[in-house]
């Protein structure tokens, strides 16, 4: 039997258990977490249009704090706490409160109940498990909000939780996947603790194996990138693809806004020239 009938259930389960799902209690991992979760249940039902608890939350997340509308509602929770744990907190807080407050007659509840006539999501529906990690890998910062191995991990957790506590019928991806452990823990950088022979705990999970070799979150990223694409793919090039495209994309903004600074300046001394001459 399933352990919860729908999202909302499993939604509230997991904000009062956190860590019966995340490593520790953190706002960032149950970011990740969930988006996985939630998504594996779209792929599910076909017809499903998305989790709508959230609807108008990161509206009235940056009106109550007054910050501008291009902020999400999980960094303004995170910005006004010392910690992950708080944020976590903070957070749930505020949809608590959000929701205490709707009662479908705000601009922005209409907005979003017109907005879930439409099918947006109908390609995201169509992916299978390896083409999640595919996409998420090239563009990892879009879905978990930094180049993170370790929200990489959550969101990949999130998604085989969500077979778990739905029973749902695994793919033959997911299947696949279960390998993966193995897999890793054949590597040459790895001894196995019972191949030692020795009295040490159970060999750790994939991703801690990964994160033990690599010790950076974008290390780890890249390795994880190539042992997938050697286990998945079979070498055949996956890794060439993979981009660290929000990162880029900040140091690529960073260097233009040294250009415009050093333009600005150039052209204010030109001026002061000038006006000497």
């Amino acid at each position: 039997m399933p352990k919860f009938q729908n999202l909302t259930e499993a939604f509230w389960y997991i904000r009062e258990n956190p860590l019966e799902y995340l490593p520790e209690k953190s706002l960032a991992l149950f970011n990740a977490f969930w988006i996985g979760y939630e998504w594996r249940y779209e792929v599910e039902f076909k017809e499903y249009k998305g989790f709508d608890l959230l609807d108008g939350f990161h509206d009235f997340m940056c009106e109550e704090f007054r910050v501008p509308s291009n902020r999400g509602s999980y960094g303004i929770a995170e910005f006004y706490s010392q910690n992950q744990a708080e944020a976590f907190d903070l957070w749930f807080s505020c949809l608590e409160e959000f929701i205490s407050k709707k009662d479908g007659t705000s601009d922005i509840e209409k907005y979003y109940a017109k907005r879930r006539t439409e099918d947006l999501f109908s390609a995201r529906k169509e992916i299978d498990f390896f083409g999640l990690i595919k996409m998420m890998q090239k563009r990892i910062a879009m879905y978990v909000g930094s180049t993170s191995f370790t929200l990489a991990t959550s969101l990949i957790l999130g998604w085989l939780r969500a077979i778990q506590d739905f029973e749902f019928k695994e793919s033959e991806q997911e299947q696949t996947f279960k390998k993966f452990q193995k897999y890793i823990e054949d590597r040459p950088f790895w001894i196995r603790a019972e191949q030692e022979d020795s009295n040490l705990p159970p060999t750790p999970p994939w991703n801690k194996i990964i994160w033990f070799r690599s010790h950076t979150e974008e290390n780890a990223l890249k390795m994880f990138a190539e042992y997938f694409d050697e286990f998945a793919f079979q070498g055949k090039g996956y890794v060439d693809y993979v981009e660290f495209h929000w990162k880029n994309h900040l140091e690529h903004q960073k260097d233009c806004h040294i250009i415009k600074r050093w333009r600005k300046s150039y052209d204010k001394s030109e001026q002061q020239v000038i006006l000497f001459l």
